[in-house]
């Protein structure tokens, strides 16, 4: 979503905007190969370590494109209400003002100690493998989202 160019104004981009971008996102996922994220030449570094990075990085586009998807739907939920509500809208006019810097957060993951972030981490896979609907249902029931703008 960073690199979309209506994301680019901090406060006013709207729910369809934000929607598109996540959606660009989540296809970009699809798309991603592991074996590309790891650079490697002539076997350096080992085969072993490219293999175990490759999982790693398999795993993460897994999780990612799984988080992506609850965003979807979440934001469909979020553009059917904005278009019963009168249409497209500010993103802030439905989930508040953003916070501040000074608000987000009192301590970054950089003071956290090295265990707090290993839990943290622990939960969010925990969290991510509970979900009731499976890959194939989740992107079943993207295929009824509200129309993206071209």
């Amino acid at each position: 979503p960073e690199s979309d160019e209506g994301l680019r104004q901090e406060y006013m981009y709207t729910i369809h905007q934000f929607q598109f971008a996540i959606f660009k996102t989540f296809g970009f996922f699809g798309f991603l190969q592991p074996s590309v994220v790891f650079p490697h030449y002539k076997n350096v570094p080992s085969a072993e370590t490219i293999r175990e990075r490759e999982e790693n990085a398999a795993r993460n586009i897994q999780m990612g494109r799984k988080y992506l998807a609850a965003k979807l739907l979440s934001l469909s939920l979020l553009a059917a209400v904005a278009e019963l509500t009168g249409g497209d809208a500010p993103m802030l006019l439905f989930m508040g003002d953003l916070p501040s810097r000074q608000e987000t957060m009192t301590r970054s993951i950089g003071q956290m100690g090295k265990e707090e972030v290993r839990e943290m981490s622990v939960d969010m896979t925990a969290e991510m493998d509970d979900w009731s609907l499976g890959e194939n249902e989740m992107y079943a029931s993207m295929e009824n989202m509200t129309t993206l703008p071209a």
